[in-house]
């Protein structure tokens, strides 16, 4: 009988996805003394100002699997034909069936080489496969934690990313 983690990135992961990303700052003053740096406040405005000027991001996401405990992601969010964000992630499964090692290489901005960094963290994947929690995922010079749903049909899947001064959604659908 595969683990929940093994049906959340297998059985139902694995695949093409595409969907919407809803970026908001909830606390300009907690953003403020987070301290996140001058670089990654003007990733933030400029992500802001392109989502309110064109509207929500599109997701593009490539689950892949490469063996039975390591699966791979290509996650990126674009508007226009332009990449804002990409993640590169490459999942290893523990054998505990519900946590799982990830590492993400990260880009910002349309121009590959500039704006990166490589980020670990864990996440722990519960209710049989249809939720996951990704802790510790230090993005914009703070660290996030994500939450992810897979709705009853196995098509579609809802996600909460929040830290200190902002929120993200992501509402994606098989393609």
């Amino acid at each position: 009988m595969p683990t929940a983690s093994q049906v959340y990135y297998g059985s139902i992961g694995r695949g093409d996805w595409q969907g919407t990303f809803v970026f908001e700052v909830r606390s300009w003053r907690r953003l403020w003394t987070a301290r996140v740096g001058i670089g990654n406040l003007a990733l933030v405005v400029t992500l802001l100002l392109v989502q309110r000027v064109l509207g929500a991001a599109r997701i593009q996401s490539q689950i892949r699997d490469e063996s039975a405990l390591v699966f791979t992601n290509v996650y990126r969010l674009r508007k226009l034909g332009i990449t804002l964000c990409e993640f590169r992630d490459l999942y290893r499964l523990r054998d505990d069936g519900t946590r799982v090692d990830v590492r993400t290489d990260l880009r910002y901005g349309p121009i590959p080489g500039i704006l990166r960094s490589r980020v670990e963290y864990e996440a722990t994947i519960s209710n049989g496969g249809f939720v996951s929690r990704y802790d510790g995922l230090a993005l914009l010079g703070s660290v996030w934690i994500g939450r992810y749903w897979v709705h009853p049909d196995q098509d579609r899947v809802s996600g909460v990313l929040t830290c200190t001064w902002a929120e993200a959604f992501e509402y994606m659908f098989r393609s």
